[in-house]
């Protein structure tokens, strides 16, 4: 259940549903996020007057606690302070940018996968650029380019995934400080971490019933199977390729196809799986509806990137 309060009643362990703005004014980086810190608290208090949360258990211990602790709160004035208008020129030049730079990697990207079906030679020069497009753009605007992600209609169902898993990766790394360069072969790695897919027959990939063994060790060939077919372009450097092989490699040990574990696990193959996973839950898809982004993060941090 949701519901809507003040933001001086917010307390660490709940978890946020929606803002009274949208998603991309915000400087937030997911759209739904459990409070962790006090920097988290504070920003919610200085960008917003009233959020949604959710009532999960965590968020109802949360606040049975903040209410016992809470002070009687101060007598305010309801004098309404006068804003400007706010200028919204940057944000649309900013969702033009981001916009253009999406159509042209989503353009770029189902191209190369059309290439791979006919067992054409693959030309990854417009994926480079289309990549490094989106790294001038999400270091602008984060927020816009995310929001646009959400918004994305899920038809081409594996090149919307890999575009989306590409510019939710590209953000997380910026996020934890990675370099332009290590953003760009993240951002290659991740919009191509599923070409390998093409050669899996469609009636397997949008089977609605579980998978017979044969089927799944034909799906779990992706990752070896996108590796080989970009390995003849000449094209990519090797951090790309350890992504696109690397996806679905778990620190537990128990991924594939390698079977590679803690730090063995290549630091954009973590990424792009966590990633990855996130998108995939967060999508609706032949076996299953979409996930919320609080049940997909709960997902991640309870059971790990297995889903």
């Amino acid at each position: 259940m949701r519901r809507k309060v003040n933001v001086n009643e917010l307390a660490i362990g709940m978890y946020v549903a929606e803002l009274d703005k949208p998603w991309e004014q915000s400087s937030f980086l997911f759209q739904g996020f459990e409070i962790e810190t006090d920097e988290d608290l504070a920003k919610l208090k200085e960008e917003c007057r009233t959020v949604v949360i959710e009532e999960t258990e965590a968020s109802k211990a949360a606040v049975a606690k903040a209410a016992a602790t809470r002070p009687a709160a101060p007598v305010v004035s309801t004098t309404i302070t006068s804003r400007s208008t706010p200028d919204t020129s940057p944000l649309k030049k900013e969702i033009k940018e981001v916009v253009q730079a999406q159509v042209a990697a989503k353009t770029n990207l189902t191209r190369v996968m059309e290439d791979v079906r006919m067992g054409k030679s693959l030309d990854t020069k417009d994926t480079k650029t289309a990549v490094t497009q989106m790294v001038s753009a999400i270091s602008a605007s984060p927020n816009s380019m995310l929001w646009l992600a959400n918004l994305q209609q899920r038809h081409e169902r594996t090149a919307s995934h890999c575009l989306n898993t590409s510019i939710l990766s590209i953000a997380f790394g910026k996020h934890i400080g990675l370099s332009d360069v290590d953003l760009n072969m993240l951002g290659q790695g991740a919009m191509l971490h599923d070409i390998g897919k093409v050669r899996v027959p469609p009636q397997i990939l949008d089977k609605a019933g579980p998978l017979t063994e044969e089927e799944r060790q034909l799906v779990r060939k992706h990752p070896v199977d996108g590796e080989a077919v970009l390995k003849l372009t000449r094209q990519l450097p090797d951090k790309v390729l350890e992504i696109v092989r690397g996806h679905h490699e778990r620190l537990d040990g128990k991924g594939y196809p390698d079977g590679l574990a803690g730090d063995s696990v290549p630091l954009g193959a973590r990424i792009v799986g966590l990633v990855d996973t996130y998108e995939s839950l967060t999508s609706d898809s032949p076996y299953r509806p979409a996930s919320t982004a609080a049940d997909a993060l709960r997902v991640l941090r309870t059971e790990g990137a297995e889903a």
